[in-house]
């Protein structure tokens, strides 16, 4: 496997830890997600820089409600990358979280207790994919996602943007240009 992609990976895993509910650890996993983003894109480890600047010194019950604010309770940003591609209420998209239960089954991969289409979830699933299945994965399920993710969040106040930001910066590096569409 190609060295870009084995950072990315890397880098994916730990993105994907950080859209996880935050825990006490919350803020050291962002300086080892900085660690592992750095190889893969600069911009990306800037974001992390300032989004730990954003939440360092913040109670981790002031962190838990900068994410619940941001992605759960009348979320300002959705993270589920399904309802970006086909809308909340479609056929469609129950068609796809039954096609990722069915692959995250067969290669052993355990999604905890979220829906499979939550964006840490698939982050995390990278490790599981050939280079090829990365890029598809990319291509046709998170990349646009991560796009009205972002623009969702621009405006907004959440220390989150910063963190979506990375993810992008991420997922974008190495791809080919065919599939980034800027």
């Amino acid at each position: 496997m190609p060295q870009l992609t084995v950072n990315k990976v890397s880098a994916l895993l730990a993105l994907g830890s950080l859209l996880e509910y935050p825990g006490e650890d919350y803020l050291e996993k962002i300086k080892e997600a900085k660690i592992s983003v750095a190889p893969v894109s600069r911009h990306a480890a800037k974001a992390l820089d300032e989004f730990h600047a954003a939440l360092s010194g913040q109670t981790i019950a002031a962190l838990e409600e900068q994410y619940t604010r941001t992605f759960d309770i009348a979320p300002l940003c959705n993270p589920y990358a399904s309802s970006y591609i086909y809308g909340d209420e479609s056929y469609d998209r129950g068609t796809m979280m039954s096609t990722f239960e069915r692959k995250f089954v067969e290669v052993g991969f355990d999604k905890g207790k979220e829906l499979p289409d939550h964006l840490g979830v698939l982050l995390k699933f990278s490790a599981h994919l050939s280079p090829e299945e990365l890029n598809e994965l990319i291509a046709f399920c998170l990349l646009n996602p991560v796009k009205q993710m972002n623009e969702q969040l621009k405006d907004s106040e959440s220390p989150f943007y910063n963190l979506l930001r990375a993810v992008l910066d991420v997922i974008k590096a190495g791809l080919p240009r065919e599939l980034v569409h800027d």
